[in-house]
């Protein structure tokens, strides 16, 4: 219904626009690693080795299907509204080449096109353009040669030669919207068109065959069974599915169907053809999507499997290893047709429980992340906290007014007040509702739109939304409206006019979080300020560049803009009011003066077997803009190898090698480039081991690494106000569980503890200059501070010596960038331990932003660049506790029963990095009655590896 309405005036636009370039303005886009969207096409190559998805957040994503993780997202140009939302995509069946298409080029060729990428070079290698309508399915043919497509409108479907993008032929005589192809293993195809009809082609394209489709009238997705003699058939408009002969299209049989509703949409065929599978919108009572599987060829009995997907199924793709992959309308994943075994590769929120709520003055929201009844969540603005609970104070949305009767407002297309259409734009669909708390109007939160009107059911202003607004409210006090939309972000707008002041964004598996405006000054929790970033179209011939937020870290990372936002309702203001308190000018340069270059690893690819410690990487390195490349340096599991610099061979314009020494074992690669001071974005491929055993297992000598470890305590202080009890007993106990180590996990433990007087800001920066000179890339280091930090009105942290002076705080303090500097050039693997600051905010609120809060410092040290593994005792904000109960620190506690063997969650007699994360967030948590919150952040090229062992019984 929304194709059809958005479709109507494309003709007359297409006219306007044509010879048009993307737009060149940097683009706020949120990114998840996931898609945010529908996902309606899914591909897999020929060997199961990758998987190609599309979704209408206008990405293309690829996916390693031996770790199931994400290896490259590739990203056609876009711009606003519609334009670059992907319906289709493919895949060849060498793995070669990817295509993706949908609503692509519209905006300025009046035409669309098909994109088709290298998939290795992540490269736009050909632009199909000229295409009369938006483009529905694509497929290749089973020898990669061909690439047929369907499309919208009665256009019929064409199909292309790759990689010319030369047209082999086409049928235009559909009369309605084309949806679903299929080759078979010769190279026939067959295609399904909402008139109702199904058709068959050979390879050249001469038609063989044309048949009716008993029943329902849209038939959508079909698939040829294994041996090409059955077609199934899907529908969009009936719970049935068809099959028909492969060689004439005539009916077969309808698989019994009894018990389903709506929709039977996708299907597909087990590997050797005995078992049908078929899903849809069809539901359980509690929500979950099942799927149909027919024994017999689909003539047998049924059995139902129930999934863990709660959204449509759009399509199905069989994989070599048997599994079910689906596309749906909230994402993908696997399927297993015989067991329980699936993954949901999601991670938005879904606000479909409509459970938000506000306080009056908007700051504290209350909603749920999961679809049906998920678990309360509530975030309190003024102190970035993120709790799991109930939260009966806050207002929910007012559904019901005196004097007001609207109807159809829920899932309804022609929404009314008293009687009197809304006038919503036709075939949208209305989703949401909430009035002013003084009924004087009501917000409406729709498919494509949010609606602000007055109690006369005049409209105020519409905005249009950047996903389905599932849910909508209003400030106590009528100022700000907040709309919980379907790519899983939380928004406020101004109620006057409908501005969007800024964006909340909480992951659903890790719960960190992230805060934005619409100029793109956010507040992340660490680890969290990359799930935005901006987009950079470069020409219509070529791939997006994506630039994550912690590349404009310096300009953008600004929690005092964020915390005046809902004070001003303006973001501007806001933004003047926070330079001058902290003294600071207008920021002068844009996004594209502040580019970082762009690095591709062109070889080896993701999952490659390497039998050589010394592997040559090809890369390609460039300058958005042009400018010189100063550095380029690779590191090995997070960690430096080699000396930085342009330590390359020049191969081609663009394209260098690097020799990089890998160790006998799996591991991943980056490599990293810098032009001036802005560093690239880390690309990676992760290698798997193929050589002969393990070097360090033939050698004794090298296979224990050494620990260096530096621990700093501050208790007392030169000026005694600030004197805290436990930091120096803090420092002491870590030094000495380390110390525990010698002789197990390490062959040698070397420790340097610094107190309270000790502890001056020439002996730590010392300390630091012994852990760098000593630590080599076989070994471990440790840096663990336990004392009062504080940061300036720049919000840059120092943590405080003995001898403190705020009053000279560069002199007399311990810089961030002063411990980031030296912990981002030692070779080895490094721990950082902060515990700070055990009594909150002494230093007072007034004259220091957010004294204490150690965020940026923490995404900073443990970004891809530096590879630090950062262990903090609480967020940004809240106070890290301590007490005579314990004998520590609440963090320091935890930490040293996490060491001494509690956090050997299984049992095997180590305790790995992700193994403390889990045993310091619930420890801390249950130590202090859910008041203070530790925080993990491992770069994602550092892997998981123990930190201790523990002792033979």
């Amino acid at each position: 219904m929304r194709l059809k309405a958005l479709l109507c005036g494309m003709l007359f636009f297409s006219l306007l626009v044509r010879g048009a370039e993307p737009p060149t303005v940097p683009l706020l886009r949120l990114e998840i690693g996931t898609h945010l969207s529908a996902v309606k096409q899914i591909g897999i190559d020929a060997a199961g080795r990758w998987a190609v998805t599309a979704g209408l957040d206008k990405t293309v994503r690829v996916w390693d299907l031996q770790t199931r993780r994400l290896a490259q997202t590739l990203r056609p140009p876009i711009g606003s509204g519609n334009e670059g939302q992907l319906y289709a995509c493919a895949i060849s069946p060498d793995g070669r080449y990817v295509a993706a298409a949908g609503w692509t080029g519209w905006d300025w060729d009046g035409s669309a096109s098909v994109y088709v990428f290298d998939r290795a070079a992540e490269k736009l290698v050909r632009r199909v353009s000229g295409l009369p309508n938006v483009i529905n399915q694509l497929g290749f043919s089973p020898d990669g040669t061909r690439l047929a497509l369907c499309l919208h409108s009665g256009h019929g479907i064409r199909v292309l030669k790759i990689p010319s993008g030369e047209e082999a032929f086409r049928d235009t005589g559909y009369g309605q919207p084309a949806y679903g192809l299929d080759f078979d293993a010769s190279g026939r195809l067959a295609t399904t068109c909402y008139d109702g009809k199904l058709r068959l082609y050979d390879p050249s394209g001469r038609k063989l065959a044309e048949a009716k489709t008993p029943g329902g009238g849209n038939p959508f997705m079909l698939r040829f069974s294994p041996d090409g003699q059955r077609l199934a058939v899907g529908f969009q408009d009936a719970a049935m599915v068809s099959v028909h002969s492969g060689s004439d299209l005539s009916f077969l049989y309808h698989p019994d169907c009894a018990g389903t509703d709506t929709n039977l949409m996708g299907v597909a065929w087990s590997l050797d053809g005995q078992e049908l599978v078929a899903g849809g919108r069809w539901t359980t009572s509690d929500y979950f999507m099942p799927v149909r599987i027919w024994g017999q060829k689909g003539r047998g009995v049924y059995r139902d499997l129930v999934t863990s997907f709660r959204n449509s199924f759009l399509s199905f793709r069989i994989m070599p290893d048997g599994r079910l992959a689906a596309a749906t309308w909230d994402g993908w994943g696997f399927i297993s047709l015989h067991g329980r075994a699936q993954v949901n590769i999601n991670a938005a929120a879904d606000f479909r429980d409509r459970a938000l709520s506000l306080d009056r003055q908007g700051g504290v929201v209350g909603f749920t992340l999961d679809y049906p009844n998920g678990s309360p969540w509530r975030f309190e603005l003024a102190g970035r906290r993120l709790v799991q609970t109930a939260s009966p104070a806050l207002r929910r949305a007012q559904t019901t007014a005196s004097g007001l009767d609207i109807k159809n407002w829920l899932n309804g297309l022609d929404p009314s007040l008293n009687g009197k259409s809304l006038g919503i734009q036709s075939h949208e669909i209305s989703r949401a509702l909430a009035f002013q708390p003084d009924a004087q109007g009501f917000l409406l939160g729709a498919e494509w739109t949010l609606y602000a009107f007055d109690r006369t059911g005049q409209e105020r202003w519409r905005k249009a939304a950047p996903a389905l607004a599932w849910t909508v409210n209003v400030s106590g006090d009528g100022a700000v409206g907040m709309a919980g939309y379907a790519d899983g972000t939380l928004r406020w707008h101004r109620m006057s006019d409908g501005q969007e002041l800024m964006a909340l964004y909480v992951h659903t598996i890790s719960h960190k979080w992230i805060l934005w405006t619409p100029s793109g000054y956010y507040d992340a929790a660490p680890g969290a300020e990359d799930l935005i970033g901006w987009h950079l179209n470069r020409d219509k011939e070529q791939a997006a560049d994506f630039f994550p937020a912690s590349r404009f870290r310096n300009a953008y990372y600004r929690p005092d803009v964020i915390d005046r936002v809902l004070e001003t309702l303006d973001e501007a203001e806001a933004l003047r009011m926070a330079n001058d308190q902290a003294g600071m000018r207008a920021q002068a340069a844009t996004i594209e003066e502040m580019l970082p270059p762009v690095v591709r690893i062109l070889s080896p690819e993701t999952g490659a077997r390497v039998k050589s410690p010394s592997v040559a990487l090809r890369a390609s390195v460039r300058h958005p803009r042009g400018l010189p490349i100063d550095e380029v340096w690779a590191a090995v599991d997070g960690r430096q190898t080699g000396e930085r610099g342009i330590q390359v061979q020049s191969t081609e314009a663009g394209v260098s090698t690097l020799s990089v020494t890998v160790p006998s074992k799996d591991c991943v690669v980056s490599v990293f480039a810098r032009s001036g001071s802005a560093i690239s974005e880390a690309a990676t491929v992760r290698l798997v081991w193929d050589g002969d055993e393990p070097r360090a297992a033939q050698d004794t000598f090298t296979a224990k690494p050494k620990l260096y470890v530096l621990t700093v305590g501050v208790g007392r202080y030169a000026r005694k106000d600030l004197n805290l009890k436990y930091p120096a007993k803090d420092a002491r106990d870590v030094a000495a569980s380390f110390k525990a180590q010698q002789g197990r996990m390490y062959r040698e433990v070397e420790t340097r503890v610094l107190t309270d007087e000790e502890a001056t800001k020439d002996n730590i920066l010392d300390g630091l200059e012994w852990i760098q000179r000593a630590t080599t890339a076989r070994d471990v280091a440790v840096v663990f501070l336990a004392g009062h930090g504080v940061n300036d009105p720049q919000g840059q942290f120092f943590f405080l010596p003995h001898q403190a002076d705020l009053e000279k705080m560069r002199r007399t303090l311990v810089a961030d960038s002063e411990v980031k500097d030296v912990l981002s050039k030692v070779p080895g693997k490094v721990l950082f331990f902060l515990d700070s600051c055990h009594s909150g905010n002494v230093l007072g609120k007034a004259q220091f932003r957010g004294a204490g809060d150690v965020n940026r410092f923490v995404s900073e040290l443990a970004s891809a660049e530096n590879g630090v593994v950062v262990f903090t005792a609480s967020t940004g904000r809240q106070a890290s506790q301590e007490s005579p109960a314990w004998g520590n620190g609440a963090f320091t506690k935890a930490l040293l029963e996490g060491l001494e063997g509690r956090a050997d969650f299984t049992r095997k007699g180590a305790v790995t990095v992700n193994m403390l994360d889990l045993y310091l967030s619930e420890r801390v948590k249950e130590l202090t009655k859910g008041t203070q919150s530790p925080v993990t952040v491992k770069p994602s090229a550092v892997p998981d590896f123990p930190i201790v062992m523990m002792e033979k019984r």
